[in-house]
């Protein structure tokens, strides 16, 4: 096992890890949706900045252990350009550019998929070449659901465009608080398949080196 790039990988799922909790926290704003919920939860927001941040420079740590985290970091930084053209064309008070920024949300949301999908993918690559295949399933599991929730919140999204369902109030809130809970499990999961990923790969390791030593 090359040592160098093992702890080059810690770190970055560890900064990966840190910016998925990050994400979760920036979720408790609610987005502003709750009116008798207290206003100072929108500073919460900053923990989105920060949660992309740190895990952009995860990510950046660990893109030449393998073409899939290259890509990842690709579809990150690509994520990062759209991200602002959008907050520009969110700027302008004309429709047009309103309904490009609007059109940019879901290129945005295809970029996130893609970049999660990548990043597990090459988790799964890379244990399996350090003959953690057990962990490295886990890993290729959680890729799966990933893209499992995020078709699932993009399917709620895209039913309010229904004039049928934006008439209807029950059917408008279900699928409005829907698309919150789902978004809120997907990071709780990320959380916590991270955590047991980490948890195992740090077993693993340990097991590894105690035998080593008992050589």
């Amino acid at each position: 096992m090359d040592e160098r790039q093992f702890k080059k990988f810690k770190i970055s799922f560890t900064l990966f890890w840190i910016g998925q909790i990050c994400f979760l926290l920036s979720l408790f704003t609610f987005e502003g949706r709750f009116k008798f919920l207290p206003s100072w939860l929108i500073l919460l927001t900053i923990f989105g900045y920060i949660g992309f941040v740190v895990m952009f420079i995860g990510i950046a740590i660990s893109c030449g252990i393998n073409k899939e985290f290259y890509y990842s970091l690709v579809t990150c930084l690509i994520f990062a350009g759209v991200s602002v053209l959008q907050s520009v064309c969110y700027t302008s008070t004309d429709d047009f550019y309103i309904n490009w920024a609007k059109g940019l949300e879901w290129s945005n949301q295809a970029l996130k998929c893609l970049f999660y999908f990548y990043f597990f993918y090459g988790c799964y690559k890379y244990f399996v070449s350090l003959g953690h295949t057990e962990i490295g399933k886990k890993s290729k599991i959680a890729a799966i659901i990933f893209v499992s929730l995020f078709l699932l919140e993009r399917l709620s999204v895209f039913l309010m465009f229904f004039n049928g369902i934006k008439a209807n109030i029950v059917a408008n809130r279900i699928l409005t608080f829907g698309q919150m809970i789902i978004n809120f499990v997907t990071y709780v999961y990320l959380v916590v398949i991270s955590t047991i990923i980490f948890i195992r790969l740090n077993k693993r390791r340990k097991e590894a080196l105690d035998h080593e030593e008992a050589k």
